[in-house]
């Protein structure tokens, strides 16, 4: 178990996955408040048929005064029911707005959280795809959808009340084109859905195919393969055009129906309310009252049964998010010093389960010292520093630091990677040496002093640099954090010899750090420098020691360095 000084248990992973109604729930008060100004403006649309009403009988009854005073009442009336509605409007937009925002934010704390041996490129296009396409998706198709719904059903509801009160004729008509609209809606719906499924799909694919495709800029341009690039690129877009195209058409076909099934019902009502007139058991104003509600009754069913398969669209997306992010919680414990050591005890490690990059390491890198670590292309190098950051993991043994078992423990606080693969964000030279830290001007010149780069300004954008200055930007963004435990993995492949030597001849005379170097570049003089040198040949160390005794041993090492002389 882990011993301290360690932080507290902790989330390095926030748990996430929350399905949508976890969301609604944080924002109750706002719900319950657009809920109740739903119910309001319901009932002012419902007694709106009223006021007609009886604008209507007083008008055919001859009764001007009268007349002017219901048309008064019924502007002051449209008035008040016109603010409710604006009030609902915005309502539902501040609802949905943070809802939105507090996915968005939660979607990319969980990809920036994954653990490294989980999170790859296909990852990273995938959450691209949440944040700018299916979030934007959710928003039109479920949040949308979900408050049309909402009050289309209070409405419905007071809708029927009143009818039936009036004429349970007209009830029954509009029951029986209801039930059609149903049926239609639950055909659709389903076929939607899985038009939506395909369309969500494909985009995804074709986010990643866009970032593959433009990554090979130059990849096309040197082997003059741009025109089948333009060529793949058409055909993903054609496919995508097509499957869009496909869903749209259900779309409209579904509008279509749910319009003639509307049409069918207003049509019954007129003819249902006119008999009763002609034959004396209601009023005009009635007749209008009744052709009013039915439009309340037979909208919010054309809007339900169109909303409801948007909503039901989406559930992949949900699905896929849910998955992503996970819904586990991974706690682990931060390491906040480094005393002693590290231990590699047995260490075996496969990327593919059939062959081993590493095999039963056993090794030791202790305080204040200095290693270098040498070996072909595929050795493990690169696989040992990976195991150590939890990169490469799960793996077979144990390794420790100061006794702290890393499958339990976070050590990365305590470390400073220089990589041969650098992420420049597009920034300024200052801003990708701070990393969000505060450090002063006069320390940033410091390091940029070590690096060779003392003529860059600050304020320069970093993405305008060499592949080298970009790879010293990275070592001053290392240096500049004074971490006890720095790992450099061809770390200065892209510097000139010159400056390479000069800025490690520095590293290495910084005591109280511990330096584990991985390099391609055998030199003897560099070589000197450090405490000990291990080989690795196929993923076991072949040999270990300082320069003297490899040399005297005259084995794996001497023998490589005789070779390059």
């Amino acid at each position: 178990m882990c011993e301290m000084p360690i932080a507290p248990l902790m989330a390095i992973g926030k748990k996430r996955g929350k399905n949508m109604k976890a969301y609604l729930r944080k924002n109750k008060i706002l719900l319950l408040m657009i809920f109740l100004i739903g119910m309001i403006v319901a009932f002012g649309t419902v007694y709106l048929a009223i006021i007609l009403q009886d604008i209507v009988n007083i008008a055919t009854e001859g009764d001007a005064k009268g007349f002017s005073i219901a048309l008064l009442r019924a502007g002051i009336y449209l008035v008040l029911l016109g603010s409710c509605k604006c009030t609902y409007g915005m309502l539902e937009k501040v609802i949905i707005r943070r809802i939105t925002n507090k996915l968005r934010s939660d979607i990319f704390s969980s990809a920036i959280n994954k653990e490294l041996n989980t999170y790859t490129e296909e990852n990273a296009g995938e959450y691209i795809s949440i944040l700018t396409n299916d979030l934007k998706i959710i928003e039109e198709n479920y949040l949308l959808p979900l408050f049309k719904v909402m009050e289309n059903t209070i409405l419905f509801i007071f809708a029927v009340i009143t009818i039936l009160q009036i004429s349970p004729e007209v009830l029954l008509a509009l029951i029986v084109c209801m039930v059609g609209m149903a049926s239609v809606s639950s055909l659709f719906g389903s076929i939607l859905q899985k038009r939506q499924d395909t369309f969500s799909r494909q985009v995804g694919q074709y986010t990643v195919e866009i970032k593959d495709l433009l990554g090979g800029y130059e990849l096309f341009k040197y082997y003059s393969e741009t025109p089948h690039a333009i060529l793949e690129h058409d055909a993903f877009n054609s496919k995508l055009t097509r499957i869009k195209f496909r869903l749209d058409l259900g779309m409209a076909i579904n509008q279509t129906t749910s319009d003639i099934l509307g049409l069918l019902t207003m049509f019954l009502v007129v003819v249902i309310g006119a008999y009763k007139v002609i034959t004396g058991s209601v009023l005009v104003g009635t007749l209008v009252a009744l052709v009013q509600l039915s439009n309340s009754f037979v909208n919010p069913i054309m809007e339900i049964t169109m909303n409801i398969p948007k909503m039901q669209s989406t559930r992949k997306i949900m699905e896929k998010i849910n998955k992503l992010c996970g819904n586990q919680t991974i706690e682990k414990t931060k390491l906040l010093s480094f005393r002693e050591n590290i231990e590699y005890k047995d260490v075996w490690f496969s990327y593919d389960n059939k062959s081993y990059a590493l095999k039963g390491i056993n090794l030791t890198f202790e305080k204040g010292k200095k290693y270098l670590i040498l070996g072909k292309s595929g050795c493990g190098k690169s696989t040992l520093l990976g195991v150590l950051l939890g990169k490469c993991r799960p793996y077979n043994g144990i390794v420790q630091c100061d006794g702290n078992d890393l499958e339990e423990c976070e050590i990365t606080d305590l470390c400073a990677v220089i990589q041969q693969n650098v992420y420049i964000l597009n920034r300024s030279i200052r801003e990708n040496i701070k990393l969000y830290k505060s450090f002063s001007d006069e320390e940033i010149k410091k390091v940029l002093s070590v690096c060779g780069l003392d003529d860059l300004e600050m304020e320069e954008n970093s993405l305008e640099l060499s592949g080298g200055q970009k790879q010293r930007i990275s070592i001053a963004r290392a240096i500049i954090r004074k971490k006890p435990i720095l790992l450099i993995d061809e770390g200065t492949s892209a510097v000139d010899t010159a400056t390479s030597n000069k800025i490690e001849e520095e590293l290495l005379k910084k005591k109280n750090i511990t330096i584990i170097t991985i390099s391609h570049k055998i030199q003897p003089e560099l070589m000197k420098k450090y405490d000990e040198i291990i080989y690795l040949e196929q993923g076991n160390v072949v040999e270990q020691g300082n320069y003297n005794e490899l040399m005297k041993r005259k084995g794996k090492v001497y023998t490589v360095l005789q070779t390059q002389q």
